[in-house]
């Protein structure tokens, strides 16, 4: 696997050069970032998720829970599913899917590591257990469900009682 050094090397700049002709963050020529991003490319670099989330404090990961009930249709949550994650995708985020039976425990467990950058919640309950943890959580959360209490949280939901009227 390449690495920022391989880049460096082959387009003939500095790491510090080629880090932020990849990122962005410095003004770099445009006959240097050309050079840089042809090498990028040629060597297939990828950046490192870890170097990237210590120098960011940002992972670009979202936390998807989701609890697969008995009585449930799978195929109708991986509809919700692939909605969240090609959305995320599309905005330049991975997802973790987590399918804990403990929803607590996974929802505590992902926000205070740190490990993801916000958080979205499926299968949501009228009394949901996960809803204080996501509400005292560092990251940004989101439902879909609606439960008893949406206070201070974002929701999203089928409207099934304006289905039921049409």
């Amino acid at each position: 696997m390449a690495t920022i050094g391989d880049v460096a090397r082959e387009a003939g700049v500095s790491r510090s050069t080629a880090s932020y002709a990849l990122s962005g963050k410095r003004p770099i020529s445009e006959e240097v970032r050309r050079r840089v991003l042809a090498a990028a490319e040629a060597l297939a670099y990828t950046p490192n998720a870890g170097a990237r989330a210590l120098a960011t404090a940002r992972t670009k990961v979202l936390g998807l829970l989701a609890q697969f009930h008995d009585d449930e249709f799978a195929p109708a949550m991986l509809q919700y599913i692939l909605g969240v994650t090609n959305t995320a995708r599309d905005l330049g985020y991975d997802t973790l899917l987590v399918t804990e039976a403990d929803g607590v425990r996974a929802l505590r467990r992902i926000t205070d590591s740190r490990m993801v950058d916000g958080v979205i919640l499926m299968n949501i309950a009228q009394e949901d257990a996960r809803l204080p943890i996501l509400r005292a959580a560092p990251q940004p959360g989101a439902l879909v469900g609606l439960p008893g209490d949406c206070s201070g949280l974002d929701v999203f939901d089928l409207d099934f009682e304006e289905a039921g009227r049409v």
